[in-house]
């Protein structure tokens, strides 16, 4: 855990020495996000299956150690989760602050206002995600 609180440490203070974020630094940070949410994604479809099979096994042995391996499966899951929730936190901070220093915001830089509607009601989306946390 020292390791990667030295490094979070060195990037803190890179950023402040540069200032603002970089296009590059926010570019990236989008791309380990899309990994994220694949890998997030695979494990979840993975755990599925499992308990699917586990639950159709009918031999005993069998089921127990699908059973243990459910446990590690459910695990990897929850900890791909949290991976995924703590880089999307970062990415969509460090892109608000990316847009912030160009002097504008997401919908100023020609990303499209969206809504959708439900029966009578019309939400924008963005209280919709506010919300759905």
């Amino acid at each position: 855990m020292g390791a990667i609180q030295d490094l979070m440490t060195k990037i803190m203070s890179d950023r402040n020495n540069h200032g603002a974020w970089q296009y590059l630094e926010v570019k990236q940070m989008s791309d380990i996000l899309v990994r994220q949410r694949d890998k997030a994604r695979q494990a979840l479809r993975d755990y599925r299956q499992h308990k699917r099979t586990h639950m159709a096994e009918t031999d005993a042995i069998e089921k127990l150690y699908l059973g243990y391996e459910g446990i590690f499966m459910r695990d990897h899951l929850r900890d791909a989760l949290r991976l995924y929730v703590m880089v999307n936190r970062d990415f969509h901070a460090a892109y608000n602050e990316y847009m912030k220093s160009l002097g504008g915001t997401a919908n100023d830089a020609g990303a499209k206002s969206v809504t959708i509607t439900l029966g009578h009601n019309v939400i924008p989306l963005s209280s919709r995600r506010k919300n759905a946390a």
